[in-house]
């Protein structure tokens, strides 16, 4: 999914713009922070949700393009998508 994206002149895909709520940019900090991996059930733990309310957050993440979802056992691995390391990073500091 590249919506809100186009690509560079080496191919690489260039992120314009994503609308991301409070919410999914605190999950996708956390999955950084663990490396660009975590079990959905560990970000359920983390932010205090459901396994509801993390499933329905780790879809919208994947629909948007930022994350993968593998599944692992009776969980799934979320996994950051290449280049949304150096994207956080910008929009990270100084805000929220």
């Amino acid at each position: 999914n590249t919506r809100g994206s186009a690509i560079d002149n080496d191919g690489n895909i260039v992120i314009r713009s994503i609308a991301l709520t409070s919410l999914e940019k605190r999950a996708l900090l956390l999955i950084q922070r663990r490396g660009g991996m975590m079990t959905q059930a560990e970000l359920g733990r983390e932010l205090g949700l459901s396994k509801y309310q993390v499933s329905r957050l780790a879809k919208r993440l994947e629909a948007k393009g930022v994350i993968e979802r593998k599944r692992a056992g009776v969980t799934n691995v979320l996994i950051l998508r290449n280049g949304f390391n150096a994207t956080l990073n910008k929009t990270s500091k100084g805000k929220d």
